[in-house]
């Protein structure tokens, strides 16, 4: 998938654009140079997410924002953060604690945008959250 998207970068003439294969616990970004970090459907799978957002506030430049966009199961709703996150999904409480814990500022939250993948019993949330200075 990196290569295509590489690809798809190269064939589209896009230069601010970096792509980095990262380890199991540390994402490789550069320590304060990012404006942006985005983490899309893959957050429920880290089980070491306090160190990677320790790795995700460093690389981020003073304002800097990180967005997260997961998925929460109807069926898990309100389960305790274990049994979410062995069902492939994970809800906004605990992320939102997770992102203050490591020093981020919660500036949104958008609870339904919508079903993922055209499923109601999927709906798709977003937080955003800004480097403090």
């Amino acid at each position: 998938r990196l290569d295509r998207l590489k690809q798809h970068l190269k064939s589209r003439d896009l230069n601010n654009v970096s792509v980095i294969l990262g380890d199991y616990d540390n994402p490789k970004l550069p320590k304060d140079t990012l404006d942006v970090v985005i983490i899309m459907d893959t957050y429920h799978e880290m089980t070491d997410y306090e160190v990677i957002l320790e790795h995700v506030y460093k690389s981020l430049k003073p304002g800097g924002k990180l967005i997260i966009l997961e998925k929460l199961k109807d069926r898990v709703k309100n389960s305790t953060r274990r049994e979410q996150t062995n069902a492939h999904t994970l809800g906004p409480k605990y992320v939102k604690e997770e992102m203050m814990n490591a020093n981020f500022k919660v500036t949104k939250q958008l609870d339904d945008l919508g079903n993922w993948q055209n499923d109601s019993s999927k709906v798709m949330w977003l937080l955003v959250a800004e480097k403090k200075e």
